[in-house]
C-alpha cells in the first residue's frame, strides 16, 4: 500500500510524505521529510521492524508454533545496543535486579523492556531496566504489577537527569514524556479490559493505584 494512503482526513487521502501522482518507479519526498526520517531513524526502524514481526507472526502461526523471540530470529540481537543500555543503567546506579532486588553482575544482568516490547515495539531509554535472566524470562511480555510501576516511576523521576545524560552520550533514543504516555496507554488498556499483571509469584489484577503513579510521572515529565 502506498505510504500516502496511510494517513487520511475524512474520506480524502492526505499525502503528507510525498505527492500522489499516480503510477511510476520513483517518488519525490516533500521538503523536510528526508531530514525527519534521518533524525528519527532509530524510532522509525523499531516501528517498521515491529510491524514486520507482527505481520510474519500473523500469517505463519502454524509454522512458528510457540516461538517467542521472532524479532531476534529475523533481525538478530543488537548486542552492542543492549550493552550500551546496560552500561548506561549501571552508570546511574543500577546494581540490583529491578524485580527481585537481588544483586547483579555483568554476567547476570539482562536488559528488559519494562513496558513489554510486544505491547509497544519501540526502544526508549527510560523504559529499560536490568533484571536477572530468570526474572526477565518469567515476566516475558506481561505487564508488570502496580508495585513495579511505582518503582519504575520513582526510578525515572529520581534519576531523570542522570539517565537522560547516560542515554544521550551513548546514542540511545530517550524521551521521558513519550515513555510516560506509552505507559499510560498500556496500563489504561489493561485496566479497561480487566487484564492481569505479573508479579514474581503469580498473575494478579491491576491495582487501582496504577493511575496515581502514572499521573505523578506525567505531571513531572510533561
Amino acid at each position: 500500500m502506498p505510504l500516502w494512503k496511510l494517513q487520511t482526513v475524512g474520506s480524502e487521502s492526505f499525502d503528507f510524505l510525498y505527492p500522489n501522482v499516480g503510477r511510476g518507479t520513483s517518488i519525490t519526498l516533500r521538503p523536510g521529510v528526508a531530514t525527519c526520517f534521518r533524525k528519527f531513524y532509530g524510532l522509525l526502524g523499531d516501528i517498521v521492524r515491529g510491524a514486520w514481526v507482527r505481520y510474519v507472526r500473523r500469517y505463519n502461526r502454524e509454522l512458528l508454533g510457540t516461538t517467542t523471540d521472532l524479532s531476534e530470529f529475523m533481525f538478530g540481537s543488537e548486542r552492542s545496543q543492549l550493552n550500551s543500555v546496560r552500561d548506561a543503567l549501571v552508570d546511574t546506579g543500577a546494581s540490583r535486579c529491578f524485580y527481585c532486588d537481588k544483586g547483579l553482575s555483568e554476567a547476570t544482568a539482562h536488559v528488559d523492556h519494562f513496558v513489554p516490547w510486544a505491547k509497544y515495539p519501540v526502544d526508549l531509554g527510560h523504559n529499560f531496566v536490568l533484571a536477572h535472566a530468570t526474572c526477565n524470562s518469567s515476566k516475558s511480555d506481561h505487564i508488570a504489577a502496580a508495585e513495579f510501576l511505582d518503582k519504575w516511576v520513582d526510578r525515572n523521576l529520581t534519576l531523570r537527569g542522570g539517565l537522560q545524560e547516560a542515554f544521550t552520550v551513548r546514542g540511545i533514543f530517550n524521551d521521558l514524556p513519550t515513555s510516560a504516555r506509552v505507559a499510560q496507554w498500556v496500563y489504561s488498556t489493561t485496566a479497561d479490559v480487566g487484564g492481569l499483571t505479573w508479579t514474581s509469584s503469580s498473575m494478579v489484577p491491576l491495582e487501582d493505584r496504577w493511575q496515581a503513579a502514572i499521573d505523578r510521572l506525567l505531571a513531572t515529565a510533561g
